[in-house]
């Protein structure tokens, strides 16, 4: 495919799309050299559209040299939006303003919080709007609390995660802002960069995602990308004509994604990963022949002696 001769506003989830569970940092490393390289000089605007706290983002950015750093932030699955100025993020007032008009973030915790059977101390102090409570089953059934609260704060969104892995099978209720949405969240930060243009530009919008909290974007008319490891769940809502399934993990997937939209040549993705990938291997196998010597050195001196 040629090369798009459309500006480019790219978002990306983290967990899971561009950062695997097994800490897949080669991928990473050749994205971000991608991005600064030849997308960034080129027009294109990186948008990290992420389920995390500011607090959490922050600290995923302390620990991976390679993640980069984007010209827009979403966080808390839509209920944050900031802009990267000078290296720090700025919160969007106007978005801000917009999903508190009719939602309470301090209301919503009086009402929930007599439901939680777990208690996981400050489990959304992070979050500016989200708030969350676990519960077991044991006194109440988790669907019929979520119904009640749905019916008591019409103007929130509640979404219940059942038996959570990291919280011993207990389930997790969520509650957001009903109007935002990674999806709502998005278009909102692309009319202000389409905004502040002097002069029209034509721009295509792709977001990449893993996971059913991408869920909102597969009604979109943006392009999206679907990692190879993205759950089942969030495949069964894409549309083949406009979402590109990828068959490599993380951000392979997603370098696969940009190279099928005509971002990225076709040779990239691969030659890239080769050349990262050797210069591991090589490096490994310089340390482990290293340790050989030594070793051999070793057993030498002991039959000596």
């Amino acid at each position: 495919m040629p090369r798009s001769s459309k500006r480019l506003i790219f978002s990306t989830d983290l967990d899971g799309t561009m950062i695997g569970h097994e800490k897949s940092e080669v991928e990473l490393e050749t994205f971000t050299k991608l991005w600064e390289t030849s997308l960034r000089p080129s027009g294109g605007i990186l948008v990290f559209n992420t389920g995390r706290s500011l607090k959490a983002y922050n600290e995923m950015q302390n620990m991976s040299k390679f993640l980069g750093n984007p010209d827009w932030l979403i966080c808390g699955n839509g209920c944050e939006i900031y802009r990267i100025i000078d290296g720090k993020p700025v919160l969007n007032d106007t978005w801000d303003a917009f999903i508190s008009e009719r939602y309470s973030k301090a209301v919503l915790e009086k009402g929930m919080n007599k439901f939680d059977e777990v208690v996981v101390a400050n489990l959304s102090i992070d979050d500016k709007h989200r708030h969350a409570i676990t519960l077991q089953k044991l006194d109440q059934d988790p669907v019929q609390v979520k119904k009640r609260l749905e019916r008591k704060f019409p103007n929130a969104r509640f979404h219940l995660k059942e038996a959570c892995t990291w919280l011993s099978g207990a389930h997790l209720l969520e509650a957001y802002p009903a109007n935002a949405t990674k999806s709502s969240a998005l278009e909102f930060v692309t009319e202000m960069i389409q905004s502040e243009q002097e002069f029209h530009t034509d721009f295509q919008v792709i977001w990449a995602g893993d996971a059913y909290n991408d869920r909102s974007l597969c009604d979109s008319d943006y392009k999206g990308i679907i990692v190879g490891n993205a759950e089942t769940a969030l495949k069964k809502e894409c549309d083949r004509s406009k979402h590109y399934f990828a068959s490599q993990h993380t951000a392979a997937g997603v370098i696969e994604g940009l190279q099928h939209f005509g971002y990225v040549d076709s040779s990239f993705p691969y030659d890239a990963l080769k050349v990262v990938a050797l210069t591991a291997v090589g490096v490994l196998s310089y340390f482990v022949l290293r340790k050989l010597r030594h070793l051999g050195g070793e057993l030498l001196k002991t039959k000596k002696n």
